[in-house]
């Protein structure tokens, strides 16, 4: 047989390319290691030369990221390389110097794309960011305010009156699932005008919506098999062929997007869209046109499940986090409900106005040392150094590098918060500045959260009528149920929250 005359020129071809190859490779670990701008930074060498040391915490290791660099800064000090072109901080100064204004930092798109929604507006910057907050900012401005509270306090008498219900059988409360479903249904009624009960997180006193369900069930460790290898975002297309530890994730981000679509397509056809100020409302009326276009569904759909996760995941950590500290302390649970019984004498009647609750000093102080422990975006949110470089800490930071911290070294500062491992809502009577600028759940800075006087306001009107209502009782939850991991923010590793709950009678 007449051997084919290629095949040498294929073997020589194949060799060369292996060559090529393996020179590359060790160019580029060399470059990495030697000649790199942030070559002179410390931290493991494994992750100076790939990005696999973070994929392995934060994917292999399950949320273990932060954790694993804060090991990594008691070892090589306050700044760590921690991947080839990212910085990780330890000092708390340096979470105030990245979200400066003065520091002209920008998203790290890399990062944000795991998160989809490329038309929300946590991922839009410049002029289209601005657009885009221009018709949402009407909706948190002071004049809508009062709109805001009323939702609020609708949503909050539902649902302490389906604990009610359930407080009458004597059996434990899914507290932390109807936490979650107060927050869906709050946020969802600022997006839409109107919401079937089919789609409310407080349907009904199980708590168990299937939209509710899947803001839960749809962030866990493959949110960072994403981040890591961005493939894997195409994989929500082909589910059926995923295995079991895959397919579950998936499918819930897909009866997500399905469900928000739904909404959506049931709010652009009804009547009632334009009876109230709502977000989508909005986004399509006259003057919110983009190129001279009306936005398309893509976009509201986009800014619809952006919104209503910003809108969730936080608030669902904070209620169970802080029910959980004052129901394992009966003292602190009845200086809260003297404090609540002075300016709300009759249970039955509406809720206080926010103005009233938020002087409240022990639920003002609860808030904020909840806020304090659960951290808000605890992964923290990278940013890019522009052409002009930035000072973070003391340090100049070449332009081009990725900075990042975390706000848990903030809150946890002990040079500003006495015994901070320590829950105290008593700490925040004082008033002291410094504690203010070290609370910082929702960011710095220019891209801050626009929302958080409303998470202010759902908070402390789901605590008071919880504890003005109720006498809350821990059931087969313990402190080892509030440990979490961190994903986007904390997700608690144990059994969700659960209670007994002792109506008040006076």
């Amino acid at each position: 047989m007449m051997e084919n005359p290629f095949l040498p020129i294929v073997s020589f071809v194949k060799e060369i390319l292996v060559a090529i190859s393996f020179v590359y490779f060790v160019a580029l670990v060399s470059y990495r290691l030697c000649l790199h701008p942030l070559s002179k930074y410390p931290g493991p060498k494994l992750a100076a030369v790939s990005c696999l040391y973070r994929a392995y915490h934060q994917t292999w290791r399950d949320g273990r990221l932060v954790e694993q660099l804060t090991h990594l800064h008691e070892v090589y000090g306050p700044v760590v390389r921690i991947t080839p072109n990212t910085l990780h901080f330890r000092n708390p100064q340096a979470f105030h110097d990245i979200f400066s204004p003065q520091n002209k930092t920008v998203k790290d798109q890399e990062f944000y794309h795991h998160l989809g929604l490329p038309d929300s507006s946590f991922r839009l910057e410049g002029e289209e960011h601005a657009a885009r907050l221009k018709l949402m900012s009407p909706l948190l401005g002071r004049n809508h305010m009062d709109d805001i509270q009323i939702i609020v306090r609708r949503n909050v008498q539902r649902f302490c009156d389906l604990l009610q219900s359930s407080a009458g059988n004597h059996k434990p409360i899914e507290l932390a699932l109807g936490y979650r479903g107060l927050a869906l249904d709050i946020i969802n009624e600022f997006i839409f005008a109107v919401i079937p009960d089919r789609l409310r997180g407080l349907e009904n006193e199980k708590f168990r919506n299937p939209l509710s369900m899947s803001t839960y069930y749809s962030f866990d460790w493959t949110m960072w098999l994403m981040r890591n290898f961005p493939v894997t975002c195409h994989f929500h297309d082909f589910t059926s062929y995923l295995p079991p530890s895959l397919k579950f994730s998936y499918d819930q981000r897909n009866v997500m997007t399905e469900l928000m679509t739904n909404l959506l397509h049931y709010n652009l056809s009804s009547p009632e869209m334009n009876d109230r100020a709502t977000l989508i409302g909005n986004m399509t009326k006259p003057g919110s046109e983009r190129n001279g276009k009306p936005l398309p569904e893509s976009a509201l759909l986009d800014e619809a499940i952006g919104v209503m996760h910003g809108g969730v995941l936080d608030i669902s950590n904070v209620l169970p986090f802080g029910t959980f500290h004052l129901a394992q302390d009966p003292k602190a649970q009845q200086k809260l409900y003297e404090e609540l019984k002075s300016v709300w004498k009759n249970p039955s009647d509406q809720i206080p106005d926010h103005e009233i609750l938020r002087n409240l000093p022990y639920l003002k102080g609860l808030v904020k040392e909840t806020l304090r422990f659960t951290h808000g975006v605890i992964s923290g949110m990278p940013r890019v150094v522009t052409a002009t470089g930035a000072q973070i800490d003391g340090n100049y930071i070449p332009p081009g590098t990725i900075v990042a911290t975390t706000s848990v070294y903030v809150h946890m500062d002990p040079n500003v918060f006495t015994n901070p491992e320590q829950f105290s809502p008593e700490r925040w009577a004082t008033g002291d500045p410094q504690l203010e600028r070290s609370l910082v759940p929702f960011s710095k800075g220019r891209r801050m959260c626009p929302a958080q006087n409303i998470s202010y306001m759902e908070i402390s009107a789901a605590f008071a009528a919880v504890f003005r209502r109720f006498e809350v009782s821990l059931y087969e939850t313990t402190e080892e149920d509030m440990k979490y991991k961190a994903y986007a923010s904390i997700h608690y590793t144990g059994r969700p929250l659960r209670a007994t709950l002792k109506p008040r009678l006076d």
